[in-house]
């Protein structure tokens, strides 16, 4: 997959992200997991295009990590996507 196929990858599943936290209550840890991991992927998939490069909160994945696990385990389609994402990205930025 090319840069720019997998930043539009990454702002489509950011935006299926976003709809999904709105299940979850504002406070809740589903929600915060769900609504960083969005952000991380419109970052990476912003990078893809600008190679502007990330900060440091917005290099790994929460939903791919020990906090997102319990939730990832509940929306394993999801996370599989979410999973494949970052493995293509970190392919692509560093060839």
């Amino acid at each position: 997959m090319n840069k720019v196929d997998l930043a539009e990858t990454g702002k489509i599943l950011a935006s299926e992200l976003d709809e999904l936290s709105r299940d979850y209550h504002v406070k809740s840890d589903q929600h915060e997991i769900l609504i960083w991991e969005a952000d991380i992927l419109r970052a990476k998939a912003q990078d893809l295009i600008e190679n502007c490069g990330l900060s440091e909160n917005l290099q790994a994945s929460t939903l791919i990590s020990k906090w997102g696990d319990s939730l990832a385990k509940k929306i394993p389609v999801i996370a599989n996507k979410v999973n494949s994402f970052h493995k293509e990205y970190a392919s692509i930025k560093n060839t």
